[in-house]
């Protein structure tokens, strides 16, 4: 009975003892998250600008003291809540540490709250300026900065000059008109703008000759601020890029060869910043002209002589049946000679450039062979012969009872033709 009432007892005992420490645990954890904590804040900001202060149970506070004593009651805060509290910095405020007036007693911070001078913007320039030169940007606290940041995003951390009240900074290569921005030289930078765009230059084209051009050879563009060109591009896709300007050029004058897949369509001036300005009038390319052909009729797999002007422009000779020739080197810009296909047909043919330019000519017929005598009789698996003309052009000989003969080629002409007549041939056709 009395080991029954010990056990009975340290039960009690453990029971009483786990109430107690899971109450004070308990205790402990919402005294904890009763607990007004701040964790961090600032420390540094513009003057003007918001101040954040993070922690716990930030809701509770009642107000905030900035050095020198400008109080700053809970009802000014810019916005406040449990982890929490923005403001904006009043100007009379100075550098020094902050408090923060809670119902549980005053929190001041380890940290001393350090007030940035506004920066501004007062003049920057109001003429378009060119990559490559050195512009002034005219404020306060120009000292400050770390970086400014052009249109398309060239950044310039290299300064020419710098001063509290100027900043003398290169225009990238790549800058085009927009507005700036400057960075200071804070952890997490502030940004400021400015109001107004920076008008950086462009090329303009005023003229260029001739507008008429044969592929391969030069135009002249004119023009001012041509020294920001890259690029200069072509219709059909082409582009002549700087390093392939010929000698001389200068801001208002550049010359470049056309290239010979050139198509008819304006130009266009592209500069770093991949701005493009187009001319007004259109480039138009040379358009071959065809004056003659001969022979024609012409034997198909021989050859015939164009006469013309622009003639070594053509790139491609295309017969009637889509049927390609080859074009034999040697040939002028008056003069080319052409290798006709085999199984070309009868009709124009189109001479075409590179450029998709492309002429087509009269007719030129394909002789036909002609049969002027042939055996009247013959024997199976014997001779025939056949006289005519271009006969050479022959490549079979279709006999009737569904046989074909057979040429002997080497003892056929373009006026003879020998051919072996095989079993089951009723008549010649």
């Amino acid at each position: 009975m009395l080991k029954y009432m010990k056990l009975k007892s340290a039960l009690l005992l453990s029971m009483l003892l786990s109430v107690a420490l899971f109450n004070a645990c308990d205790n402990d954890k919402n005294e904890k998250s009763a607990k007004i904590e701040l964790n961090s804040f600032g420390p540094s900001v513009l003057r003007g600008g918001e101040l954040k202060f993070v922690g716990n149970n930030l809701n509770k506070v009642t107000a905030i003291i900035l050095p020198d004593n400008v109080e700053i009651q809970a009802s000014s805060f810019k916005t406040q809540s449990a982890t929490l509290i923005t403001l904006d910095v009043p100007h009379e405020a100075v550098e020094g540490l902050v408090t923060l007036k809670t119902p549980s007693g005053d929190i001041v911070t380890k940290t001393e709250l350090s007030i940035l001078e506004p920066i501004t913007i007062t003049k920057i320039p109001t003429t378009a300026v060119k990559p490559g030169d050195v512009i002034t940007i005219e404020g306060t606290y120009m000292n400050l900065i770390g970086e400014v940041i052009f249109e398309t995003a060239q950044s310039v951390k290299e300064f020419e000059s710098q001063s509290e009240t100027a900043l003398s900074v290169r225009v990238p290569a790549a800058a085009k008109s927009g507005k700036l921005i400057l960075l200071d030289k804070e952890k997490i930078p502030n940004k400021i703008q400015t109001e107004t765009e920076l008008m950086v230059a462009l090329p303009t084209v005023t003229s260029f000759s001739p507008t008429t051009v044969k592929a391969g050879n030069k135009i002249t563009i004119e023009g001012t601020n041509l020294d920001l060109v890259t690029i200069v591009e072509l219709g059909g896709n082409q582009n002549v890029k700087r390093a392939d300007f010929l000698a001389g050029a200068t801001a208002s004058k550049i010359e470049i060869t056309v290239p010979a897949s050139t198509a008819d369509g304006n130009i266009t001036l592209v500069t770093a910043s991949e701005v493009r300005v187009h001319s007004t009038n259109s480039l138009t390319m040379v358009v071959p002209t065809i004056n003659g052909i001969t022979p024609n009729p012409v034997k198909t797999g021989g050859e015939i002589t164009v006469t013309g002007t622009n003639l070594d422009l053509v790139s491609t000779v295309t017969f009637t049946g889509d049927k390609n020739g080859t074009i034999k080197s040697g040939g002028t810009a008056t003069s080319i000679t052409v290798s006709v296909p085999a199984d070309a047909k009868s009709g124009t043919v189109k001479f075409q450039t590179k450029a998709n330019k492309s002429v087509t000519s009269n007719e030129v017929t394909m002789v036909k062979p002609e049969i002027i005598t042939l055996s009247s009789s013959v024997r199976l698996n014997e001779d025939i012969t056949i006289t005519g003309t271009n006969l050479d052009l022959v490549k079979t000989v279709k006999l009737s009872g569904g046989t074909m003969g057979t040429i002997k080629t080497a003892s056929s002409t373009a006026t003879q033709l020998v051919v072996t007549v095989l079993p089951g041939t009723t008549t010649l056709r």
